[in-house]
């Protein structure tokens, strides 16, 4: 198969990604049988799918990740005696969208997925706020997710119409009070996608270097359009951490990055002690989450015990359960030692590792949501690739030094 075509593929899982749960959802609200097993099957054609892809390029490194994964999660279930797949898919979907950037990915295929994605989510976004009743019969979200098993029945009787429980702000909305209550969810089906959307495009904007200032400003602009209409709190709070990360020299990335979760985990257990786990303000959140560390017992933090209702708005608490401690530990020292040269890439996976752990505070599985996970990471790989396309067409007789700033300048 051409590479072309295999791109063209890639951009077309990355979309299938991101857009799978509204077709599945207005096919739902138009009466047809879509059941939870069927989504699920959906999400795991595709992740299957983008991995069949990787494995076409990189058949031996793929193949040893995930012997290594199997094992990991073979020896947690002989223990534990059950298997959760989806803890299984969860780093799968990381493996498969940062192989397909990488593999097959560029500056220029990224902008252009992106952008794509972009348009879509401004317009459907547009569109839930001016007809929210019309977005609503069009998209069924409350039965959809109810259906699923993520909401409870109940839900139903306290809320006013056919969209996600969160889209409703009590009280007052945190940006742009005047736009009323309603939080914008779009192609994502709820808030929480949403706004991690906006915090993707505003890292990926922060990254982008001089020679790409148009779309380094429309990125950014698309970022805070969808975190202004989802009242995203989160994303604020991240974006402001991008900010701050944005003057950390390139230097020190992997020494900042190696110990985040360690602080972040500390900062938990402290508001966990300081705050009371009531409420939904962050100090609450963070309560919350830290509270569930602290329950977690030695087997459920090396994923020997299922973490239960507990890690819902730990994500910390999530992937220790799910994945166990020397797991996570192994992934993380995989991402803060992934090798990239130029000034953006080494800049995104910066702001990346703070979206990550910062997200993990007071957000249970949306990191791996994939659609949002999936571009997040196929934009990181496309970013990763370019730079070594970049260096593979610098004269040979440049010395490293040189043909590496080389490579930052372009």
């Amino acid at each position: 198969m051409k590479h072309f075509d295999l791109a063209r593929s890639c951009a077309a899982l990355v979309l299938a990604a991101c857009f799978y749960s509204l077709v599945l959802c207005w096919l739902f609200s138009r009466g047809l049988p879509v059941t939870n097993t069927i989504v699920a099957v959906a999400d795991g054609a595709i992740v299957l799918s983008a991995l069949g892809v990787v494995m076409i390029s990189r058949p031996m490194a793929l193949a040893i990740v995930l012997t290594g994964l199997a094992l990991n999660f073979a020896l947690i279930a002989l223990i534990s005696q059950n298997l959760d797949l989806k803890s299984l898919r969860d780093p799968l979907a990381i493996i498969a969208f940062l192989g397909l950037g990488l593999f097959f990915g560029n500056m220029r295929h990224a902008q252009r997925v992106f952008f794509a994605i972009a348009a879509s989510v401004i317009g459907f976004g547009v569109f839930e706020l001016l007809a929210p009743r019309l977005y609503a019969t069009t998209f069924n979200v409350l039965q959809f997710y109810i259906m699923r098993g993520l909401v409870d029945p109940s839900a139903s009787a306290w809320v006013d119409n056919s969209l996600f429980v969160s889209s409703i702000r009590g009280g007052a909305r945190n940006l742009l009070p005047m736009l009323g209550p309603h939080r914008v969810s779009s192609i994502f089906l709820e808030p929480v996608s949403m706004g991690n959307f906006g915090a993707i495009a505003i890292a990926w904007a922060l990254s982008l270097g001089r020679g790409a200032r148009r779309a380094a400003l429309a990125a950014g602009g698309v970022g805070a359009a969808a975190i202004v209409m989802a009242d995203a709190r989160f994303a604020v709070v991240a974006s402001f951490s991008f900010v701050c990360a944005r003057f950390v020299p390139l230097a020190w990335t992997r020494l900042v990055l190696a110990p985040l979760p360690i602080i972040a985990l500390a900062v938990l257990i402290c508001c966990s002690t300081w705050f009371a786990p009531t409420g939904d303000d962050l100090p609450s959140r963070l309560s919350i989450s830290g509270t569930a560390i602290r329950s977690l017992s030695p087997a459920e933090i090396f994923g020997l015990a299922p973490g239960g209702a507990a890690t819902l708005d730990s994500g910390y608490a999530y992937v220790l359960t799910a994945f166990g401690l020397p797991l996570c530990i192994g992934l993380w020292a995989v991402f803060v030692w992934l090798p990239t040269t130029s000034v953006a890439s080494t800049r995104f996976k910066l702001l990346v590792g703070f979206y990550i752990c910062t997200l993990l505070c007071v957000s249970g599985s949306s990191l791996f949501a994939l659609k949002t996970a999936a571009l997040l990471w196929f934009l990181m790989g496309s970013m990763m690739a370019e730079e070594r396309v970049t260096l593979m067409a610098i004269p040979a007789r440049l010395p490293r030094a040189h043909a590496l700033q080389h490579a930052t300048a372009k």
